[in-house]
């Protein structure tokens, strides 16, 4: 842990929760961005969800040096599942904030500061999250890229069943520079409150990963509690969107999405879901797997069916894994 000067001894300690799977370049990234933070009391804790040949090892003494820790997962549980035993360990160190963040990301200096300056300001705040950018990609034009919008905060609209990411896509031209109240967090960078987290209770690890954040916002908000986008807390994320077009993305999106709306929606809209996943979604998948003209198609089509079905037979948790 970082140590505080005497100034600063009033600062919450803050736990930074990275869940590590089999992505240690990404992590030592932002293990190394962390380290620049300004904020003068940081727990960062590194959870590695079973990775395959024990890939978060080299780490272990690299966060020593930091002050911060290692966990390793029992069990590859996916995100929530591993989210959860670093939470609780943060809990057990006595932290009162909490800083989820994906270790596919790097932060600005002032990242953490702004954050728990917005968290300080009003106690009625669950939590906060970043303005989020897309990280250059190699070969694309720095400053532009540098600059695109992943989200600044996101919309939950459950009587209607939308939800969205403000800003996705858009150049930063400061039309997102004001605070506000969000109904949902994108989970990325998002900081909470020990003492929401201890009334409004973990996230659900039914979800293995996708949606988990935007459940705990929602009994977060049922709960009373508000929900706020900070624009001057700077992230950016080394995201590609064309994972979201592989097939293990395509399972656990697609499936938890219905469970989510299954969950929160009124009962016409869970009727809805039943019925556009039993009557459409899931006649067309197995029509384009039957049609598909290779073996990359076909999985991907699979992974459609498959989370057509196991939401309809109510099959949550770690349904699929990666192609190794």
């Amino acid at each position: 842990m970082r140590q505080a000067s005497s100034a600063n001894s009033a600062a919450p300690l803050v736990a930074i929760v990275i869940v590590h799977y089999d992505c240690l370049a990404d992590t030592r990234r932002c293990i190394e961005s962390v380290r620049s933070l300004s904020y003068p009391r940081v727990l960062p804790i590194v959870v590695d969800g079973r990775s395959p040949n024990e890939t978060a090892h080299p780490l272990t003494g690299e966060l020593k040096r930091f002050g911060g820790e290692v966990l390793f997962a029992p069990v590859n549980g996916g995100f929530a599942f591993a989210s959860n035993l670093g939470m609780r360990q943060a809990l057990a160190k006595g932290a009162e904030l909490i800083w989820l963040l994906n270790p596919d990301t790097t932060v600005d200096r002032d990242a953490l500061t702004e954050l728990v300056r917005e968290m300080q300001s009003a106690s009625e705040v669950a939590a906060v999250c970043s303005k989020v950018l897309y990280a250059p990609r190699e070969g694309a034009p720095t400053v532009v890229d540098r600059h695109r919008i992943w989200s600044a905060g996101a919309t939950l609209d459950l009587e209607n069943g939308r939800l969205s990411m403000i800003g996705n896509g858009e150049p930063d031209e400061g039309q997102y520079e004001a605070g506000y109240d969000c109904g949902y967090l994108p989970g990325c960078s998002l900081l909470m409150r020990s003492a929401a987290l201890e009334s409004v209770g973990y996230l659900r690890e039914e979800f293995f990963m996708y949606f988990e954040e935007t459940d705990w916002c929602a009994r977060a908000r049922r709960k009373g509690y508000r929900l706020r986008y900070v624009p001057g807390s700077i992230v950016w994320h080394h995201f590609s969107d064309a994972k979201m077009a592989e097939p293990f993305g395509v399972y656990y999106y697609n499936r938890n999405e219905r469970l989510f709306w299954f969950r929160w929606g009124s009962p016409s809209l869970k009727l809805r879901v039943i019925g556009r996943t039993l009557l459409k979604q899931l006649p067309s998948a197995l029509r384009a797997r039957a049609q598909a003209p290779d073996e990359r198609h076909r999985h991907l089509f699979r992974a459609h069916v498959m989370s057509c079905l196991d939401f309809l037979f109510g099959r949550f948790g770690a349904r699929w894994r990666p192609a190794r």
